[in-house]
């Protein structure tokens, strides 16, 4: 990663292997140590950055699509998916068996582009389902598979506000995995 004087450049390498220079946040460059050889997930926005031909401050921007954010997906991951909503589960080897632990990340959108973040996710399985489950304020953001000898079980996305629940979003197939 380097710094421009407009932003910085991540190279960052595609699952097929294929290199990409994009333009990133300055924060995402910072961490560099940390998200070298990691398997992440990028978010992207679009951001006013400085237009100049120097570093210098010229009272110019642009508006440019660049990273802002790298969602950790450690060794274990997953891409579910019905066709309007996208879930990808990221640290499953975090999860050591016992009900309610794990460190599981969230990244999830909808058909239009509109994505949530989310960390330190938990998994419990019991009466025949497990639940993946992240906190966001008032909010509670779940995955619910039911358990099948076969390992195919239905998988819902559920979201709940103050524990009325207020989004179900059935047949989340798995799309894409690390073990895959």
């Amino acid at each position: 990663m380097q710094d421009g004087d407009l932003l910085c450049y991540a190279t960052v390498v595609d699952p097929q292997g294929q290199e990409h220079t994009v333009g990133a946040a300055f924060d995402i460059c910072n961490r560099e140590a940390e998200l070298l050889d990691q398997n992440v997930v990028f978010s992207y926005s679009v951001e006013n950055v400085a237009d100049c031909q120097s570093a210098e401050p010229c009272g110019r921007t642009r508006q440019e699509r660049i990273i802002t954010n790298a969602i950790d997906l450690g060794e274990s991951w997953q891409v579910l998916s019905n066709g309007t909503w996208t879930v990808t589960v990221g640290r499953l080897e975090s999860w050591d068996g016992v009900n309610n632990t794990g460190a599981l990340t969230y990244y999830g959108c909808d058909d239009q582009g509109n994505c949530l973040t989310l960390n330190n996710g938990s998994s419990a399985c019991r009466r025949g389902v497990c639940i993946m489950s992240w906190q966001n304020g008032d909010y509670t953001y779940t995955l619910e598979s039911e358990i099948t000898e076969a390992g195919d079980g239905d998988t819902t996305l559920k979201v709940y506000q103050n524990g009325n629940e207020i989004l179900t979003a059935e047949n989340m197939q798995v799309v894409e995995a690390s073990d895959s």
